[in-house]
């Protein structure tokens, strides 16, 4: 009976992948374009300045969030919206000018995923609690936040790659008992 499983190298050549491409991903996707990322960002925010709960703000949920974050999130929000392409220097430029306000807070509704679960949220506000703890702009945050969702990922791949290394039976596959 043969046996099939990836040997070390090959469960090498995955993760490393996965973490070539994740970063390529991470620094090449504008901010806030990828997938729902605009509409995320206040969460990771709010959870990143240690507030896992969401707060009444009027009819809506929300909370008091980095006034920076909320205005960079809004600025590249209008831009989309315009469908006017950004530039890399551009963007750079807004997140320094919003640097020098960075510690005003603002109290916005986000109700769309202010009532989301923290916990899938962690590693993207770790990097982003990080990367405003060392005084980087807005644009460094995000990026930081979305290195740490690749570093998580890669994290939650690693058990399940070397899982591989157990030798399967393909008469056992087909029989639906790997």
């Amino acid at each position: 009976s043969s046996k099939m499983h990836m040997t070390r190298s090959t469960r090498a050549i995955i993760l490393l992948t996965a973490f070539v491409l994740g970063v390529i991903v991470a620094v090449r996707v504008p901010p806030m374009a990828a997938h729902d990322e605009i509409y995320h960002w206040m969460r990771v925010v709010q959870i990143s300045e240690g507030h896992l709960f969401p707060e009444r703000v009027g009819e809506e949920w929300g909370g008091a969030v980095n006034a920076a974050s909320f205005r960079f999130d809004m600025w590249l929000f209008e831009r989309f919206l315009e469908l006017q392409p950004l530039k890399l220097a551009d963007v750079w430029s807004h997140a320094g000018e919003l640097a020098a306000g960075s510690a005003e807070t603002a109290v916005v509704p986000f109700s769309n995923t202010a009532t989301y679960s923290p916990l899938a949220y962690l590693p993207q506000a770790a990097g982003v609690f990080l990367a405003r703890s060392v005084g980087a702009n807005v644009l460094i945050q995000v990026l930081a936040g979305r290195l740490f969702n690749v570093a998580a990922y890669i994290s939650m791949l690693a058990p399940a790659n070397a899982a591989t290394a157990t030798p399967i039976s393909p008469r056992r596959i087909v029989a639906g008992r790997p």
